[in-house]
């Protein structure tokens, strides 16, 4: 809450908070470890040109634990629709409040449905407290509400989240094609990764995902290995010119399931789309399906 207000944290209480009038920039790294980030690291963020002063301040402290954050400036036409679709790994951006009342508070930025909750963080405890502090009418109970609220820690999987990256995310190579086959639980899974030209693992992608057509492998004889192989890395890169802005993934077709209905069919898409996110930074609000003759019924 802001200080000074009815709901403030006294100054004494703020003193025992870890970092409050000195930084513990060990018990930092302890808990960025914990998450299972490693560094050193790179990090990106989009702000507005007017909170240039507050994205440096966090760049320069950033610094100091290993973290190598880019600063984007933009008007805020601009950057607000970056921060609103989660496309930055630090959010450096200012909040201003009118009203000195949890409600207010809470609900912009720290609730799972906060309008600002941009890093889409969800803590059920958070949540519960919240929604019984609006319902009290009585003014010291309610501050006992919110004080609680004030003092809800950040678990450190939450902070793995907040972070995005995951150091086992290989450093692919930018407008590179991979083909994989890897065992991914019980599930054999097959597929092309198109990697767009300017591949960043620290900011989330779009992932298309292209069922290609049977066309090419229904010939006598069918194409050998080397020739199949040719044929969808082919394909791959051609999708990447026509999505330079997205990863592409393209799994293998079995020329008897096909895409499905059976569950072995439908699963050569989904768990090559699930085992891909485990490698590259997708963004799983744009994922997109796509096909045509045989395999638009699929997608």
């Amino acid at each position: 809450m802001p200080p000074n207000g009815l709901w403030a944290i006294p100054e004494d209480d703020l003193r025992k908070y870890g970092g409050y009038d000195k930084p513990h920039r060990q018990k930092a790294k302890q808990l960025l470890s914990a998450a299972g980030v490693t560094t050193p690291l790179d990090a990106s963020t989009t702000t507005r040109t007017d909170f240039q002063f507050f994205s440096e301040f966090v760049q320069d402290q950033m610094s100091k634990l290993g973290i190598n954050m880019k600063i984007t400036l933009a008007d805020t036409a601009t950057a607000q629709p970056v921060m609103i679709r989660g496309d930055f790994d630090i959010g450096t951006w200012i909040v201003s409040l009118n009203v000195d009342d949890p409600d207010a508070t809470f609900s912009e930025v720290a609730t799972s449905n906060a309008a600002r909750n941009w890093s889409r963080v969800y803590d059920p405890e958070i949540d519960a407290l919240y929604e019984k502090q609006s319902v009290v009418f009585d003014y010291q109970e309610r501050k006992k509400l919110v004080k609680d609220l004030d003092a809800s820690g950040l678990d450190v999987n939450l902070l793995g989240l907040l972070c995005r990256i995951r150091m086992h995310w290989p450093a692919l190579e930018p407008g590179g094609v991979y083909y994989v086959n890897e065992r991914f639980g019980p599930h054999a899974v097959k597929y092309f990764l198109g990697v767009p030209a300017n591949y960043d693992r620290t900011r989330p992608w779009p992932l298309v995902i292209k069922l290609p057509g049977a066309h090419a492998f229904a010939t006598d004889p069918p194409p050998a290995g080397d020739q199949a192989a040719d044929i969808y890395r082919a394909w791959t890169q051609e999708e990447l010119s026509r999505h330079g802005d997205a990863v592409v993934l393209m799994p293998l077709l079995d020329l008897k399931e096909l895409w499905g209905p059976t569950y072995s069919g439908m699963n050569r898409v989904i768990q090559p789309m699930l085992h891909a996110a485990g490698n590259v930074n997708v963004d799983a609000a744009r994922v997109y399906l796509i096909g045509h003759s045989m395999s638009a019924h699929a997608a």
